[in-house]
């Protein structure tokens, strides 16, 4: 049911000032939770980039480590030589706590582990080979790999960098460093704030996380604690996906004074009495004269008027009537000239909607059909007119071509019309699709030009 514009707005005000009170109300419910809320996105926004700074760096102390043994020119020549005996001598002098990493592993340029070294438990050490070793071939991108590995509820930390003299490449080093409670308190010690890792998909208990191609920290969600807040820092990467572990940093977070007065309820309500006489004022200034404006527009008599009558109105409104009763008058006056011209065109002139059914038909048309206008408009145009000339196509292919096609169809043939049974016509047809809404069944979207030859 189409309601007026008036009940509508009144509708509107009535719930509007409702909804200004239970705000109100609201507002003093949930004042200091709104404010605490703004202040842990803010501060989460504020750690979203320290955050990002810190585990970079991580990652290129990491990278540094592992670029320096990869340049030794005695692991490429053990390598390249297949001597990979001697990489238990190479490495017999190396400890892993000098550069604080928990395993080493080497893989020849077929991507096949050759050795490795760890202070992991022999089971996770075999898991974190065959993470690192499921490329089968050492690419050159390699070279600058890094990222995440995640085994049974651990987080490992690895680098890999290519083992090569000049443009030779002879395998794949790569560094592992478990991130544990001394690398998360060292990095909450930059930060200020205690961090963690919390695993958002356990059932991933095994898998390769690459940053190759970079990855982008975002907040992911915020937790409330006891003493504070926990925000919780997703990895995402180039590709959509994200990490099955989140960074998560516990904020104590002091309480934060209100910023609502005692007054703020009657401001409220002085608030809503302005917008009331506001909306009185605007319902007798402007409303009141647009439904004057819209009963006059309806009004097909006032606006067949020659002359305008005196209107109260704005200038404004008054200005939109002077306007439609210009153009309702240049539009009649031009549609009267039309169907004369039209008529008084020799030529058959019919028209068709989609349906390819007869819209118009000028008198030139009824003429030559032999018909009354009833008898044409509505039926079908193949139906009335029929090709006589083997050599052309049907007439339901002009059609066709024209509605469905969109195509000018321009020919010479012979026709038949359903009035003149005896007599054929030599004729030049000429149909031309019109720009019109084609799902309107009521307007035309071709025009038939038919001229005798």
């Amino acid at each position: 049911m189409n309601r007026s514009l008036f009940s509508t707005l009144d509708r509107c005000v009535i719930g509007f000032s409702v909804l200004v009170m239970v705000t109100v109300g609201l507002a003093y419910l949930k004042s200091h939770r709104q404010e605490r809320a703004y202040w842990e996105n803010q501060i989460a926004m504020n750690y979203q980039f320290p955050v990002s700074q810190v585990v970079e760096k991580e990652f290129e102390l990491l990278t540094r480590q592992v670029a320096k043994k990869a340049n030794s020119y005695a692991l490429y020549e053990a390598i390249a030589g297949n001597r990979y005996g001697s990489l238990t001598r190479l490495f017999a002098t190396y400890r892993l706590s000098d550069d604080s990493v928990d395993m080493v592993y080497v893989q020849n340029i077929q991507g096949i582990g050759i050795y490795s070294q760890s202070k992991v438990y022999s089971d996770v050490a075999l898991k974190i080979s065959g993470l690192l070793n499921r490329d089968q071939t050492v690419e050159a991108e390699a070279s600058h790999d890094h990222g995440l590995l995640f085994v049974d509820g651990r987080i490992y930390m690895y680098a890999s960098a290519l083992i090569a003299h000049g443009d030779e490449v002879a395998g794949l080093i790569s560094w592992v460093k478990e991130v544990n409670s001394d690398l998360t308190e060292r990095i909450g010690q930059l930060l200020g704030h205690q961090l963690a890792f919390h695993f958002t998909s356990p059932s991933q208990q095994l898998l390769k996380v690459s940053y190759r191609n970079d990855i982008e920290i975002e907040v992911a969600k915020l937790q409330e604690t006891s003493e504070g807040f926990d925000i919780e820092y997703q990895g995402r990467l180039n590709d959509g996906s994200v990490q099955p572990a989140n960074l998560v940093l516990s904020i104590e977070l002091m309480e934060k004074p209100s910023s609502l007065h005692a007054h703020t309820g009657w401001l409220m309500v002085f608030v809503l009495l302005i917008i009331w006489i506001l909306w009185l004022q605007l319902r007798k200034s402007l409303l009141e004269p647009f439904k004057r404006l819209q009963m006059l527009v309806h009004d097909e008599t006032e606006l067949r008027r020659t002359e305008i009558p005196d209107l109260v109105l704005p200038r404004e409104l008054l200005g939109i009537y002077h306007r439609v009763h210009d153009l309702y008058s240049n539009g009649r006056q031009q549609n009267v000239f039309n169907q004369q011209v039209i008529n008084a065109i020799g030529e058959t002139i019919i028209t068709v909607n989609h349906l390819s059914l007869i819209e118009y038909a000028n008198p030139a048309a009824l003429e030559w059909l032999q018909l009354d206008h009833a008898q044409v408009i509505g039926q079908p145009l193949e139906l009335l007119v029929t090709t006589r000339d083997n050599a052309t196509v049907e007439v339901s292919r002009w059609l066709y071509e024209t509605n469905a096609q969109r195509k000018r169809v321009q020919l010479f043939t012979r026709l038949q019309v359903v009035g003149q049974p005896t007599r054929s016509f030599d004729v030049e047809v000429v149909c031309q699709p019109v720009n019109l809404n084609e799902l309107a069944e009521t307007k035309s979207t071709a025009v038939i030009l038919i001229r005798q030859t």
